[in-house]
């Protein structure tokens, strides 16, 4: 394909939706460039901090509008550009020649993932401009010959590629001159189409070189330096400039090695310091502001209490968190923090992926950048329910990150904090516990009854049963109902989707549970060990559109069940095929049998979901789509690899204590 038919494909198709995407592109490959070199450095344990990267916008002498880009990086020789800067498709980073000094400086402990994927970042420059120069220096490392100066000239998009020995005293880097097809008759902030200091405010938030950027033409003139830091987003009580608040703020590497960033949120403290929802300067109210239909509509908000104004909390906008690989915005909020409403204005949003109901900026690096398309935007499979694997496993994370400051919050319940203001505040900031650490829920989470007059520990529960949508906990020689007061139930009425008290910490009980099978006696029974990291999450699977899985151990029972119609949702972590699916349930890539036991669960558990709303007995002779994909999977199996232990029969337990077999022959007759 030729560069004339590349451009027309990238405009055309709306591959790149403005021509001053350009400008991040070759931000990118200016930082990739200026990573390398540092790499080449540290290996030969040289420090070398001194990488930066420098825009400008201007007309020239000869009356002509430029875009000039200047990189100090690793530079270019010939053979990189004669193999890969005019082949469309082809990247220097995804190269074998790549791959082996790649290979070098990993053995060196020196690795870096580049940003460069597609080979076509380059071409997005004739959108702005046919003419191109470029003055290049190749930097072979420390101690190594120097590389040619090399002048480089591209006229036209289909024009040659002509290289020439450029001036002696050039510096290593690089610097790209784009001359512009037309010079604009007219300049503006509206009209100019390169944005060139707006799109470098907006993406570079999290870039660990500084940037700068100068716009010098008259009706557009700006400029900015980007320093080498993480932006941090502002909380929402912050942005109110309430002084009596605390803050949490949450390194995120601490959840991964390869994410930079924070996560943050403030909350309101009384005289001593502990987190209220009223103070002398603010309170949390809940309102009833009534929609156009004059139907209830209830919003959290902030009253102010010296300006007796009050300020909404909004649970639908995510304006705060923001999302980066390799340092540049690929979702979420555009914009550092202090000048970011500017830069919303101008540039729009694409919606974050992951979110958190904390404000964040988040940079991903290495192994686990979650997928791009090739304009560099969260790709996106056939169903808005299908998210890709690498944005589930961000979420996840982000999720982790989110919990650490409800971890640090349910703290202050042993320092002077009531419960029942814990519970508020999670309602308020829309939280979630079940990311929480068990070890740290099992010590200070505390469920109301009598109407909340008093409270119970969940290390004082031991058996519990969930009958007719209710928790009963079976407590000494009592049975106790969670019952849940208005005060904090209203509290959920503001949430996007209002929370089930009951149906909420029912999943969170049995993700930390057990089942007991004792002479007929069936119970659920709560976990009282747990390993200091493990969360209710890591025991809970869910595919998409389909009801979330539990996985626990069953206790005096066989391990040939893998599951229990009494306990829908759950199946037994104990039996061998069920284990592979537990084991393999946030790997990108299983294998065949894996992928059957996670399928298996997911399939049988709805099946009997089904069955129990029709409040009819579990038959397997039904058709249904979901029973002829899990018979696909059986079938393509080669079982002669595999011990009997992971073969059918497969038991499910009954309400009546008999037992239902999923055998051979049901399998593959499901796909028939």
């Amino acid at each position: 394909m030729s560069r004339d038919e590349i451009v027309k494909l990238l405009l055309t198709n709306n591959l790149y939706k403005s021509p001053s995407i350009l400008v991040r592109e070759l931000l990118q490959n200016s930082l990739d460039a200026i990573r390398l070199r540092k790499a080449s450095y540290s290996i030969e344990n040289l420090a070398w901090g001194k990488g930066k990267v420098s825009f400008r916008h201007y007309i020239d002498d000869n009356d002509e509008e430029i875009l000039e880009c200047h990189d100090n990086g690793c530079g270019m020789d010939e053979t990189i550009i004669t193999q890969f800067l005019g082949k469309v498709g082809r990247s220097y980073y995804r190269s074998p020649e790549f791959e082996r000094k790649r290979a070098e400086l990993k053995a060196k402990g020196a690795d870096f993932e580049p940003c460069s994927q597609f080979g076509i970042g380059f071409m997005s420059c004739f959108m702005f401009g046919d003419r191109i120069e470029i003055y290049t220096r190749k930097d072979y490392g420390h101690g190594k010959e120097k590389g040619k100066p090399l002048f480089v000239e591209i006229n036209g998009i289909n024009g040659l590629i002509v290289i020439k020995e450029g001036n002696i005293e050039q510096e290593f880097g690089t610097t790209i001159k784009i001359h512009k097809r037309q010079k604009s008759l007219y300049f503006d902030p509206f009209s100019d189409n390169l944005k060139l200091v707006i799109r470098l405010k907006g993406v570079a938030l999290a870039t660990e070189f500084p940037i700068q950027a100068k716009c010098e033409i008259e009706g557009i003139q700006e400029e900015v330096e980007i320093p080498a830091i993480i932006d941090k987003k502002r909380t929402f009580l912050e942005k109110a400039e309430i002084k009596e608040i605390t803050t949490f703020e949450i390194d995120l590497s601490k959840v991964d090695s390869n994410l930079k960033g924070y996560l943050r949120q403030s909350f309101l403290i009384d005289s001593n310091g502990i987190p209220t929802i009223e103070n002398e300067k603010a309170k949390w109210e809940l309102i009833d502001t009534k929609n156009w239909k004059d139907k209830p509509n209830f919003e959290n908000v902030l009253h102010i209490k010296e300006s007796n104004k009050n300020m909404q909390y909004n649970y639908y906008s995510r304006d705060d968190n923001s999302i980066c690989l390799d340092g540049i915005l690929v979702c979420g909020a555009p914009g550092r923090v202090e000048y970011a409403t500017e830069v919303k204005m101008f540039l729009g949003e694409i919606t974050a992926t992951a979110t958190s109901e904390h404000p964040f900026t988040l940079d991903v690096r290495g192994k686990i950048k979650p997928e791009l398309s090739p304009s560099r935007e969260p790709l996106k499979n056939n169903s808005m329910f299908d998210t890709p694997f690498g944005w589930r496993h961000m979420q996840h994370l982000l999720s982790i990150g989110s919990s650490l400051v409800w971890e640090k919050i349910l703290d202050y319940s042993s320092k002077g904090m009531s419960i029942d203001t814990f519970w508020k505040l999670l309602m308020i900031y829309d939280g979630r516990l079940i990311n929480i650490k068990s070890k740290q829920l099992l010590k200070h989470l505390q469920l109301p009854y009598n109407n909340g007059e008093k409270w119970i520990k969940l290390s004082e529960i031991n058996n519990y049963e969930l009958t007719d949508g209710k928790i009963l906990i079976k407590n000494m020689n009592e049975v106790i109902t969670v019952d849940f007061p208005e005060s904090i139930k209203d509290l959920s009425k503001a949430h996007p989707n209002s929370t089930d008290f009951d149906w909420w910490i029912a999943q969170l009980l049995v993700s930390i549970s057990e089942i007991d099978f004792i002479d007929g006696k069936n119970g659920l029974k709560l976990n009282q060990v747990f390993n200091e990291e493990e969360r209710p999450s890591d025991n809970v699977y869910s595919k998409p559109m389909r009801t979330s899985i539990k996985y626990l151990d069953y206790n005096g029972i066989s391990t040939d069940y893998i599951t229990s119609v009494q306990f829908s949702n759950t199946v037994n972590r104990k039996n061998p095929i069920i284990n592979e699916g537990f084991k393999s349930r946030n790997l990108k890539h299983r294998s065949e049998i894996e992928e059957f036991s996670l399928s298996l669960a997911s399939v049988i558990t709805n099946l009997i979901d089904d069955f129990k709303k029709e409040q009819k007995p579990l038959s397997l002779e039904v058709k249904w789509r979901p029973l002829k994909y899990l018979s696909s999977l059986y079938t393509n199996i080669k079982w002669s690899k595999y011990g009997n232990e992971f073969k059918p029969p497969y038991k499910v337990y009954n309400d009546n204590g008999e037992t239902v077999e999923i055998t051979d022959e049901i399998l593959k007759k499901w796909g028939s």
